[in-house]
C-alpha cells in the first residue's frame, strides 16, 4: 500500500475541518451553558423588577429555543421540505413530540430550577449522568 501524497493528506484533513469545528463549537457551547445560565440568574437576583427576578425560566427557555431553531434551520435548510414532514406517520409525530417535551421542556426546566437552587458545578456533575441515563432508557423503551 502506498500512502497518500502530503497535498492529498492535507486536503482530506481540511474536508473534515467543518465537522470537527462544529463538534468543538458544540462542546464549548454545551460546556458553557450551565455556568452562563447560573450567572444570568444571579444577575437577575441582584436586579429585581417589581419585586421579581426578570430572568425567568420562560425567558431562558424561549431564548434558547429560538437560538436552537435558527442555528438548526441554517444547518439543515436543504432538508426542510414539506414532503418530508408529510411522510411521517402519526406514531412518528407522537414520538417526536414526546421526545421534544421530555428533552426540550422538562429537562431544561429541571436544569434551570437546579441552577437557581445550587452551585453550577453540582448541576454540571450530575448532568453528566444524562447520557448514560438516555442510553439506558432507550434500551428499555
Amino acid at each position: 500500500m502506498t500512502s497518500l501524497p502530503p497535498f492529498r493528506q492535507m486536503l482530506q484533513r481540511l474536508q473534515h475541518l467543518p465537522s470537527l469545528g462544529y463538534l468543538w463549537l458544540g462542546a464549548l457551547i454545551f460546556g458553557a451553558s450551565n455556568p452562563v445560565t447560573k450567572r444570568i440568574i444571579e444577575i437577575g437576583d441582584r436586579n429585581f423588577i417589581e419585586g421579581e427576578n426578570p430572568v425567568s425560566f420562560c425567558n431562558v427557555f424561549f431564548a434558547g429555543n429560538v437560538c436552537a431553531l435558527l442555528s438548526l434551520s441554517l444547518i439543515y435548510r436543504n432538508k426542510l421540505k414539506l414532503s418530508s414532514f408529510r411522510a411521517l406517520s402519526s406514531r412518528d409525530w407522537l414520538g417526536i413530540f414526546s421526545v421534544a417535551i421530555l428533552s426540550g421542556v422538562l429537562a431544561p426546566a429541571i436544569y434551570y430550577e437546579a441552577l437557581a437552587r445550587t452551585a453550577a458545578v453540582k448541576v454540571i456533575l450530575l448532568g453528566r449522568l444524562d447520557t448514560p441515563l438516555v442510553l439506558l432508557l432507550s434500551v428499555i423503551f
